[in-house]
């Protein structure tokens, strides 16, 4: 059956409060540290916990073509270039059920303070707790497709964001 994929859309109001309450991390960031919520709400694949904990699964799930990127990259109005801005991302990783769908990716940037590689490092952690069962695979999904920085600040606080590797 072709539609494989069940898709769990995060309301772009929820997401647009919680950056305007004040203490949240949406507040005073830089361009590009959380996706444009109507342009990347979130899509998760059909795959259960046993799955994404399989070592190796993300890299078997891991597909998005170059048109693909191209397309998320002209959606948020920028330009492709090898080594310059950004990679495309999922808003939920892989190893936490997200899909490769346009709706789950945006261009995160390397070279400000709550970059791609500090989102790295919640992604592991959250995973780490899934397959420990310490937290359910939805609960993961939901809490970085909310807010992965005031997560990360939950989990690390907001300092060690600034010893994180940075481009």
């Amino acid at each position: 059956m072709k539609n494989r994929v069940a898709v769990y859309r995060y309301p772009a109001l929820i997401i647009a409060l919680a950056m305007a309450i004040p203490g949240s991390g949406g507040v005073g960031l830089e361009p590009g540290s959380l996706p444009d919520p109507r342009l990347t709400p979130g899509d998760v694949l059909a795959v259960g916990v046993r799955a994404v904990c399989v070592a190796g699964y993300s890299r078997s799930a891991r597909s998005v073509s170059a048109k693909v990127k191209r397309l998320v990259y002209m959606k948020y109005g920028r330009e492709p270039r090898t080594g310059v801005c950004c990679e495309v991302d999922h808003l939920i990783p892989l190893e936490l059920g997200g899909s490769n769908r346009v709706e789950n990716l945006w261009p995160e940037p390397y070279n400000i303070k709550w970059n791609a590689h500090v989102k790295d490092a919640l992604e592991a952690n959250l995973h780490r707790r899934v397959c420990s069962g310490q937290m359910s695979l939805r609960e993961a999904q939901l809490e970085i497709a909310r807010n992965w920085i005031d997560s990360y600040i939950r989990y690390y606080g907001d300092d060690s964001a600034r010893r994180r590797k940075t481009r």
